[in-house]
Parts: structure tokens; C-alpha cells; sequence
């Protein structure tokens, strides 16, 4: 697989002209020495290790060099959109003062409620002089409800780390809860983003007789106090949700096509592409993300169907449920509608010619229920999924209406 390495950041005590350019990599780095390079994964294989070997150059950094690696496009592979997934910061520290590394994938690290782990690795920054025990537990404020666990409930860890393996990073891994709220990341308006995620804090306690790496005595902007921020996704949505709402808005489409009408008769592709419009786009965006967090599916639909948020609506019912809402309409106009050659109304011998034109507008409804456990079902209550039309018509002036025994003629406009 290929890879690109950007934003190269480099300390100004290496000489000007080294920062963000193509040369800086090669001093901070014997390996990588370039930007641009390939790793190889094994078959059966489903990951690579990728060595960095900084350069001490003694320099008193006045902050830690750093740069970003991505996966690129290349032949027999994708590479995901996702920047969690395809980029990570390489960061490279000055040795000579006590601090702690946090490896994350992405900005932060990240689980989902009820699925697997989220993880990241912790280290330290310099040898210390004696044992360092840090003891990480979840941070909150007082009221408000907790987001992690590990095997037991709540989330903590321990790791210790000693002269041998200090600069060794050690795993860290944290599951979150499912607390059966749908919750999101919200603007400085306190209007939420609809992506699904919210965050959870970690706070760290070390101990240790190296005083630099005691928690004792510091101020709480010192690194033995961190305070760090990891992302959680709400619980995600059935892999079936993308066809189940397609099945849904299919029937409701169906039903209208198979009325039949005075004038026209079936009024299957006679009023124009209704749901149609956007029911092939709308499903192709929610397969895309496969398992939407409800705030996440509430987004793709506003924007698929050109609706406002608000007329989505998702919320907890029977305490675990996630109830998906939206309402929808649209009017036109249908031009040139041929007319049913027996003018809608079999059995009675008529026969008729021409077109009409009509005006076509409908409101609709749609109620879905994801259970917690077991298959997402369609609310059939009337007050709940619903589709009004009105079809307008006016008969062209070339309208013609014949009985079945021939005895008349009638020429309307």
C-alpha cells in the first residue's frame, strides 16, 4: 500500500528553511527519509509494522517535531474516506524531559455503544528514575451520567512503566455504554451536528517516587493530571436500515400506482416521478454509511428527500426502541396525461380520446421502529405513516367521448 507524509513540523532550532518543505523529513528521521513511500501486508495478513526511526539531534525543541502520515490510492485496493481510518500523527519527542505520549488513531480515540473496544496506546516521554503507575478512570462532572466501562463498570485502568520499557506504549482499551439516549456533538448555538458522536473524558493519575512523574503537588494544567477526550458513537442502526426504508417508501409509491381513477384509469406512471425522486439517491447515501447512528440517519434523510431537519425526528420509545419519524411533501405539475381509453369506468362502454393536464401534490408520513433487540418494523398506525395526493385534472380541448353502441358523440372542453 502507498503513503504520503504532509504537514512536516519541524523545531526552527534545526536552521530556517526546514519547516513544511521536502527536506525536513530527513531531519527528523532515518527512517522514513522521504515523502512518499510503499508498505507491504502479508497475504493473510490484515496489518503491517512501519518502523520510525527519529534523529537526535540534540536540539533543546522548543516543541516536538511531528508529521502526518495517509494511505494513498494504488492498484488492488481502496482506501477508506474515513481520516480515522486512513491517517495517524507520528509524533517525535524530545527526550530530555518527563512528559506522556497518547497514540491515537485519528484526533481521538474512538468506540461505539454496545460494539467493540476503542483503543490507544500510552507511553512515556523520558527514562524515569524510579516506577510510574498510572491509574486512568472515566472524568465527569458532577450529574452527569457516565460513558465508559471496561470488563467492569466503571472504566478504569492501571499500567506501569520502569527504567526497561518506558518508551514501549502500552494498550489501552475502553467500551462504551449504550445508555439507551440518543446523543450528538452540538455548535455554540447548542444546535446539534447530527454526526452521532459525543465525547467522554479519561483522567490520569501517576505515582511514582521521580517526582517528575508524581501527580502529587501539581497543578492541574501538568500532564500527571491529563484530562483526556475520547469520541462515542451512539448506537448504531441495523445494516438493514438503508432496505427498510426503501421497502417503505417503495409501498407507499406502489399504493398510489395501483389506484385507478375516473377519466384516466390506473394512475401508474401518471403522476410523475413522486417518491421516485429521490427514493434511489436517499437509499444509495444511507448504504453508504451501512449502520447510522439515529442522529446520523435523521441528517442523510433531511438531505436526501431537501427537507428541513426538523421534519426528522428520532427518539427512545418502550425505554431501548429508536422511533425514526419524517414527514414529506411535493406538488407539480403532470402534462399531457393520456386519457383511459374507457374513461376509467369499465363495464359501462365507453370510450374516450385525448389528454388531460393535472396537478399533482401529495403529504406523507413514515413511522419506522428499530428495536433493540429483533427486526425494524413500519408504524401502520394512520396517524403515523400516511400518504394524502390530490390529483387535479383538466380535459384537453381534443377530448372526445363515445358510447358503446355508437349513439352518441360528445366533444368537451
Amino acid at each position: 500500500m502507498n503513503y504520503e507524509i504532509f504537514n512536516v513540523s519541524v523545531d526552527p532550532g534545526l536552521g530556517s528553511g526546514y519547516v513544511d518543505d521536502s527536506g525536513a523529513i530527513t531531519k527528523i528521521s532515518q527512517s522514513p527519509g522521504s515523502l512518499a513511500g510503499t508498505v507491504r501486508i502479508a497475504p493473510g495478513q490484515s496489518s503491517s509494522d512501519v518502523f520510525v526511526v527519529p534523529i537526535d539531534d540534540f536540539v533543546a525543541d522548543s516543541f516536538d517535531k511531528s508529521f502526518q502520515v495517509k494511505l494513498s490510492t494504488g492498484a488492488g485496493y481502496l482506501v477508506s474516506s474515513n481520516a480515522n481510518e486512513n491517517m495517524a500523527t507520528v509524533t517525535i519527542v524530545n527526550n530530555d524531559k518527563a512528559g506522556l505520549i497518547i497514540i491515537t488513531s485519528g484526533s481521538h480515540a474512538l468506540a461505539t455503544e454496545g460494539q467493540d473496544a476503542g483503543t490507544f496506546l500510552i507511553a512515556l516521554q523520558s527514562q524515569p528514575k524510579n516506577d510510574v503507575t498510572i491509574n486512568l478512570s472515566e472524568y465527569s462532572v458532577a450529574g452527569a451520567s457516565r460513558q465508559l466501562h471496561a470488563s467492569v463498570y466503571p472504566f478504569k485502568a492501571e499500567h506501569v512503566f520502569d527504567a526497561s520499557n518506558w518508551f514501549v506504549p502500552q494498550e489501552v482499551s475502553f467500551w462504551a455504554l449504550d445508555d439507551n439516549k440518543i446523543e450528538d456533538q452540538y455548535d455554540t448555538q447548542g444546535k446539534p451536528l447530527y454526526t452521532g458522536l459525543h465525547n467522554a473524558q479519561i483522567a490520569y493519575q501517576f505515582i511514582s517516587e521521580d517526582t517528575d512523574y508524581d501527580s502529587a503537588g501539581k497543578l492541574a494544567d501538568d500532564f500527571t493530571k491529563t484530562i483526556q477526550v475520547v469520541d462515542i458513537m451512539d448506537r448504531p442502526l441495523s445494516s438493514d436500515t438503508a432496505s427498510s426504508i426503501d421497502n417503505a417508501l417503495t409501498s407507499l409509491q406502489e399504493g398510489v400506482d395501483s389506484l385507478s381513477l375516473p377519466l384516466v384509469g390506473s394512475l401508474e406512471g401518471k403522476t410523475g416521478q413522486g417518491i421516485r425522486k429521490f427514493l434511489s439517491s436517499l437509499v444509495n447515501s444511507i448504504s453508504a454509511v451501512s449502520t447510522p447512528s439515529p442522529r446520523k440517519l435523521a441528517k442523510l434523510i433531511a438531505d436526501g428527500i431537501g427537507i428541513a431537519q426538523d421534519a426528522v425526528s428520532v427518539e427512545i420509545i418502550n425505554g431501548t426502541d429508536v422511533e425514526l419519524t419524517f414527514k414529506f411533501s411535493d406538488s407539480y405539475s403532470v402534462f399531457s396525461v393520456p386519457l383511459a381509453a374507457d374513461f376509467g369506468l369499465p363495464g359501462l362502454g365507453f370510450k374516450s380520446e385525448g389528454s388531460l393536464d393535472a396537478d399533482f401534490s401529495y403529504d406523507a408520513m413514515l413511522d419506522l421502529v428499530f428495536p433493540l433487540n429483533g427486526d425494524i418494523y413500519l408504524n401502520t398506525d394512520p396517524s403515523k405513516t400516511f400518504f394524502d395526493a390530490n390529483f387535479t385534472t383538466k380535459l384537453s380541448p381534443g377530448f372526445k367521448l363515445t358510447g358503446g353502441l355508437g349513439f352518441f358523440a360528445n366533444g368537451c372542453c
